[in-house]
Formats: C-alpha cells, structure tokens, sequence
C-alpha cells in the first residue's frame, strides 16, 4: 500500500473514499469496501486534523487497518490547507488530478470551506461529470453509532469491549519503548514505558488486561495508564508488564492492545503492597484474557 501527501493520477480511474478515518471504524469500513468492490483502485483520501481533535491510532496503525481492507492508496490531506475550499473546488481537484471515477463517503461526511459540503454536493458534481457516487448509511451496534468520536469517549471512560464492538479490532497503541526507572524489574516484573505524545485520546487512567505482539507473537500483558501515583511522572504513559516475554525492547515501537479495565490507578504505601497488587493484576488480566471473546 502507498502512502502519499498528495494526490496522484490514476490511469485507469480509481473510486475515492473520502473521510478522517481515525480508529477505522465500521462506518468507516462500509464506505472502504464500497471503493475496494468497485472495480477502480481503492483510494483513500485522509484528512488529516492535527491537533483540533484527539488522535485514536497513530498513522502506521491506522494505515495497517486500511491496508488490511484492501485499500491501495492513501492520501493525506493537512485539513490547514483545503479548510478553505468550496466543496466544488475540493472535489473538482480531486476529479483532475487523480482520475475520480467514484466518490463515496459516510451520510454525515463533510467538507469544504465552514464544512459546507456534503453528499448533495458530491453527487450534484457527479452527475455533471458523468461519474459515479455512493452515500454509505452510518453503522449502529446496540444503539451506539459507529464515530470517532463515540470512540473517543468510549476509550476516555476505559470501556475497550464497547469501543472494539464499534471498530472491529481493539484499541491499541504503538509508541516507542522508553527508558524506565528500572523498579518493576527490580520487584520481579520487568515492564516496558510507552509514553502518550500530544494529540493522543487518553485511556481513563488504570490497568488494563491486553496483550502485547512482539516479533509477531502475542503475549498477555497487564498496562498501567497514566501517571503513577506513587512514583509520579511528568507526563501519561502505559508501563507494560508483558508475561512471559524477556527481552530488551528500547527504542522498539510495541504494539500493544487493551481488552479490559480492571482497577483505577492506586498510590501504595510499601514496595510490598505494589507487588501484591501487580500480581492480583497478572491473575486478573490471565482470567480475562481466557474468557474473553474479542
């Protein structure tokens, strides 16, 4: 899959996804897999928002989701630099420059200058260049719309299952490994130091059962978000402690998935109430982790 910052052109037509695709989503996928059955080369074009909303996934997660749906390109679009377009002139760049030969998107899609446009506007210019368009319905599961930001607040109040229900796969991140103190390994339980950069959504802070993929293989993993209390860091991180993996792991990017919530951040009194507490966590993250369904 190609990753480009700019549209390219497309001999044959391609069918353009248009959207922010954050957390790739069911909504999301219903309008991807429109583009990917249409006989065109499946584009996506992301518009990418910067700081003005919280970013679910890192880019090189959210393009593996993309390209697992069977995506063939995406272009990134700095939202900065086509805020001010008419909707017509957006799609009309679009159109010229890549060979357009479907435009599809979600009903509640917008774009353009004061987010003007809509899908009335996508097929009004579709009619009059004789091309293709498709509106997707949004995707409802137990009453909750599938949207980035329902998403959003699912993983702020630390609920993983509901957030996976909406996106098909859990929430994860992918951070770099970081130096750490050095005081799990120093109890017996070694852990790993992601820290959270600006921009990203943020777990509620607490443990977490999940698993951890290193060189390919998944291990259980119990991860503590947010700022320990009783040790204190200046900024929210995840430390992970992934069972039975020993390794060195610094300066790797890890991904690591949330399955389950399982107790509020706590400060502890003695090093021997932390690791009474750790070992609780591990149990608790190994019976979830065998009963769990997603």
């Amino acid at each position: 899959m190609k990753v480009l910052q700019s549209p390219i052109f497309f001999e044959n037509g391609c069918a353009a996804a248009l959207g922010t695709f954050d957390g790739v989503h069911l909504g999301h996928q219903r309008v991807i897999s429109v583009a990917v059955k249409s006989g065109f080369t499946p584009v996506v074009i992301m518009i990418m928002q910067k700081s003005r909303k919280k970013r679910i996934f890192s880019n090189e997660l959210n393009f593996s989701f993309l390209e697992r749906l069977g995506v063939d390109t995406v272009i990134c679009l700095d939202l900065d630099e086509i805020r001010d377009m008419t909707p017509d002139e957006y799609l009309n760049i679009l159109y010229e420059k890549m060979n357009v030969r479907l435009f599809v998107c979600g009903e509640n899609h917008r774009f353009g200058k004061d987010a003007s446009g809509n899908y009335e506007n996508i097929s009004r210019f579709c009619a009059q260049k004789g091309i293709a368009s498709e509106r997707c319905e949004t995707v409802t599961v137990n009453g909750v719309t599938a949207s980035s930001t329902a998403i959003r607040e699912c993983i702020s109040n630390g609920e993983m299952k509901v957030a996976y229900s909406l996106m098909g796969h859990c929430y994860a991140i992918d951070f770099s490994v970081i130096k750490g103190d050095g005081r799990g390994h120093e109890m017996g339980f070694p852990t790993i130091n992601q820290q959270y950069g600006e921009g990203y959504i943020l777990p509620k802070f607490g443990v977490y059962a999940g698993v951890a993929i290193v060189d390919d293989k998944e291990y259980p993993a119990v991860s503590n978000v947010g700022i320990r209390p009783t040790f204190l860091t200046d900024k929210p991180l995840a430390e992970t402690n992934i069972i039975g993996y020993s390794g060195d792991l610094y300066d790797k990017k890890v991904k690591v998935m949330f399955k389950e919530y399982i107790r509020n951040e706590k400060k502890f009194a003695s090093l021997d109430e932390i690791i009474s507490a750790i070992e609780n966590d591990k149990n608790e993250c190994l019976r979830i982790l065998k009963n769990c369904d997603f």
